[in-house]
């Protein structure tokens, strides 16, 4: 999922992982999560993970699910298997991408925090694939894309096109993008400012440069569709501002496609 500052993309995810499981074609990412979770076998030698395991498994504290199995996923994660050489191997051609972009930014302290963010995004990004469900779409609120939404016109697909296809920044199964108009955007961003919410990019913003940015981050977006687009990822566009209802049953019926492209051929039992 993929959509401006704003535009309700929270939401709706948040909305998403509340539905039923048996009436959706799909998992949230918070749901994928706690269902690989409860699934790990963990050793006593860690006691506390051990002890985590169980709570989450008793399904005692359900509010508290997905922080205690992420703490549990990512424990496990980073103790069993770092990032390797390898790993980085599959995010080259954007990492360079990334690299260039930066390279134009004077405030160190800018470039240090977004490069930070971008391998942590990566490590994240090899964790889900070693550890989530295969077969089944999972829906993401942002992904490593997100530090892309800048320079996506910039791109050269024709050229670059075997390098766009083996880079694990763009070779996503779909994409859901989040609209509405740039002008209910703003006014529900300058909403969040004004209760108290600060992110990164537009917390000391003036109400002006706010709008300014909005309508910038809006046409990024549309520009980073139309590249999912022309390199062929299938897209769903939402108007989060539509009944929910609908727009789950719209959700439904993309992950449905996804997941009949995506679901391996069944093997022989002499091959498990």
């Amino acid at each position: 999922m993929i959509g401006p500052s704003g535009v309700g993309k929270s939401t709706l995810h948040n909305r998403l992982k509340r539905v039923d499981l048996s009436s959706k074609s799909f998992l949230t990412h918070h749901e994928a999560i706690v269902a690989s979770a409860k699934k790990q076998r963990i050793s006593i030698r860690h006691p506390y993970i051990f002890l985590l395991n169980m709570v989450l498994n008793t399904g005692i504290y359900r509010e508290k699910a997905f922080g205690m199995a992420n703490r549990q996923i990512r424990f496990l994660h980073r103790f069993g298997k770092p990032l390797s050489r390898h790993d980085f191997e599959q995010y080259r051609y954007s990492f360079r991408l990334y690299y260039k972009y930066l390279a134009s930014e004077v405030n160190a302290f800018v470039v240090h925090r977004r490069i930070s963010n971008y391998i942590k995004k990566i490590d994240e990004h090899e964790m889900y694939k070693q550890l989530l469900p295969v077969g089944v779409p999972i829906i993401i609120d942002e992904g490593i894309s997100h530090y892309f939404h800048t320079f996506f016109d910039q791109i050269d697909i024709r050229s670059d096109i075997e390098k766009i296809r083996t880079d694990d920044v763009f070779c996503v199964d779909g994409l859901i993008s989040c609209e509405q108009d740039p002008d209910i955007v703003y006014l529900q961003a300058r909403d969040r400012k004004n209760t108290g919410v600060r992110t990164f990019t537009h917390g000391h913003l003036s109400d002006s440069e706010l709008k300014k940015l909005v309508y910038e981050n809006v046409d990024q977006q549309m520009r980073k569709v139309q590249f999912y687009s022309d390199i062929g990822i299938p897209i769903l566009r939402v108007n989060t501002g539509d009944d929910f209802a609908d727009n789950l049953l719209r959700i439904n019926i993309f992950a449905s496609k996804i997941s009949e492209k995506r679901t391996p051929e069944p093997v022989a039992s002499n091959q498990l």
